[in-house]
C-alpha cells in the first residue's frame, strides 16, 4: 500500500499576482501600483516582460500583517 499523500494546501500569502490583480486586491489604481514598485515600497519579480508581486511579501511591505 502507498503511503504518500498528495496535498492542495495554498497558503493564501503564497500567491503570485499580476499588477492588475494587486490593485484589485488593495482596491486601488495599477498606477499607484506602478508607482509603489518604482518607489521601492513594493517587492517585485520580473518573469521575462512580466511583473509579479508575491501576495504577503507585499502585505509584509505596506505593513498589512
Amino acid at each position: 500500500m502507498n503511503n504518500i499523500h498528495s496535498t492542495n494546501h495554498t497558503n493564501a500569502d503564497d500567491i503570485v499576482l499580476t499588477q492588475k490583480q494587486l490593485a484589485e486586491r488593495l482596491q486601488t489604481s495599477i498606477r499607484t501600483i506602478q508607482n509603489w514598485k518604482n518607489q521601492g515600497r513594493l517587492p517585485f519579480t520580473r518573469i521575462g516582460n512580466s511583473v509579479r508581486f508575491h501576495w504577503g511579501l507585499c502585505k509584509k511591505a505596506l505593513g498589512m500583517n
